[in-house]
């Protein structure tokens, strides 16, 4: 529902006219002058205020280029959901009576107490991986953490102490290698942050010592393959994700799935399918191919609906164990959160989300690939699955990632952008420029794909237009 206090902004949005900087609030003036206060991780945040939402639509203002004195007001579809949280836009009315309800009725306690409505969400989580997996729910633990960064410690922690002697302080194991990916992305705590392989994001940060890091091609069969061979007998861990998100929205083979589990088992390694960006996202629960099973799971940013930070660590209990005292956490799905987030999986359940989303993903993809056809200069690939869309730009924008999601928005399209793989290490066969992600949520309507698909047209030929 649109607020009376935004009005006038809306409007200026739909006949894309400026509005006068002195018509608007006060706050709002020093939101466009100065920002928001918070602190710039990014080394140059956007000049974009977001305001408020109606549905999958966002009010998005920012001073005019043409004036100092105007602003222009931009009515924007959010294929984003905030770096992938809001997997189900902003339409979470059906929530409001759970909220309200829970608000004042659900207990305040830390996760030693036991809670029937933490009891519920664990048997929903249980019975989604074990339908994915095609095992037991039973064969299945699991454990809350607030952060995806926390669910990929936690679930490190716990393959790293897999064959450690508490009692001694010995490591049976033997061995002494993780396995990750090139261009991956796991967190920015200092030890998710060693299975990165891009200095802007490891320079400075200590390396843990005993264990080394190598990393293999996501999706790549030969690389798997050698890798496993040029280490064997001392890979401990794997970590790999559902569908490779910030290396550039790459998907993988049922086949290298396969021999990833396969070759893993035999050398006994953990292997770990962090889903953080990917869960809930594809289609389905995971992007794991069904019937695969690793030993253990991360779940996150979709895990939340965008409402609070949520996220999951699920392990095969045949395979791993959490040592008691480790995975303590001050939020662990308490009983508030687990109200909500076992109606929303429901809602996804009875209104049949998953196949909605693979038809929209198979929309913008067909349809995207059409407009790499027409402007090839500027888009170089288009991929990905059902609800994460990958759009790769071509060399000359190859670090201009940020320029061309800026000019979306002000198309009236919400993206992101994730680094792609560009690295003087990655040989060039491999390189793999800027690329837009777009998650849309899940219940998007088909109706509005059109209107994302020009939007990138419009976008395309200012581009081009420039470049003449």
């Amino acid at each position: 529902m649109i607020s009376s206090k935004y009005s006038m902004l809306w409007d200026a949005a739909a006949s894309k006219s400026p509005i006068s900087y002195g018509e608007l609030d006060v706050n709002l003036q020093e939101c466009l002058t100065s920002g928001d206060g918070l602190f710039d991780h990014y080394g140059g945040r956007t000049p974009f205020v977001f305001l408020e939402t109606t549905g999958i639509e966002t009010l998005v203002v920012e001073k005019s280029e043409h004036s100092d004195e105007c602003v222009d007001a931009y009515n924007v579809i959010n294929c984003t959901g905030g770096y992938g949280a809001g997997v189900l836009g902003g339409n979470l009315n059906f929530l409001s009576e759970r909220v309200s309800a829970a608000l004042n009725t659900a207990p305040v306690m830390n996760d030693e107490h036991h809670s029937i409505d933490r009891l519920s969400l664990v048997k929903k989580i249980k019975s989604l991986i074990g339908e994915h997996t095609q095992t037991s729910a039973s064969d299945w633990d699991v454990s809350f953490t607030s952060t995806g960064t926390e669910a990929v410690e936690l679930a490190m922690q716990m393959s790293l102490m897999t064959d450690y002697q508490l009692g001694t302080d010995t490591d049976t194991s033997g061995k002494d290698v993780i396995l990750a990916c090139h261009g991956a992305w796991h967190g920015w705590a200092t030890g998710a942050n060693q299975l990165l392989d891009r200095k802007q994001f490891t320079g400075g940060i200590p390396r843990v010592a005993g264990y080394e890091v190598v990393f293999m091609h996501y999706g790549e069969l030969s690389s798997l393959r050698d890798m496993f061979a040029q280490y064997k007998g001392r890979i401990r861990t794997v970590i790999v994700e559902g569908i490779l998100g910030d290396g550039g929205v790459i998907d993988a083979s049922e086949q290298w799935w396969s021999e990833l589990e396969q070759l893993a088992r035999d050398e006994s390694a953990v292997l770990i399918d962090d889903e953080i960006l990917t869960g809930f996202r594809t289609g389905a629960t995971l992007a794991l191919p069904q019937g695969r099973i690793p030993d253990c799971i991360t779940l996150g940013k979709a895990l939340g609906f965008g409402l609070f930070p949520l996220s999951a660590v699920i392990w095969n209990n045949k395979k791993l164990n959490l040592r008691a005292g480790v995975g303590v956490r001050t939020f662990n799905a308490r009983p508030f959160q687990a109200q909500i987030v076992e109606q929303a999986l429901d809602f996804i359940a009875t209104n049949d989300l998953n196949s909605n989303i693979k038809l929209i993903g198979d929309a913008l993809i067909e349809q995207l690939k059409e407009v790499q056809k027409q402007f090839p200069t500027i888009i170089r690939d288009v991929r990905g699955r059902a609800g994460l869309v990958g759009i790769e730009l071509e060399r000359k924008y190859a670090r201009k990632g940020r320029l061309v999601r800026d000019e979306l928005i002000r198309a009236g399209v919400l993206s992101e952008v994730e680094s792609g793989m560009m690295m003087t290490s990655i040989p060039k066969e491999y390189r793999i420029h800027e690329t837009l992600r777009m998650t849309p949520p899940l219940g998007m309507d088909i109706q509005m794909v059109p209107r994302i698909v020009q939007a990138y047209v419009d976008v395309c030929k200012k581009l081009e237009g420039a470049n003449a």
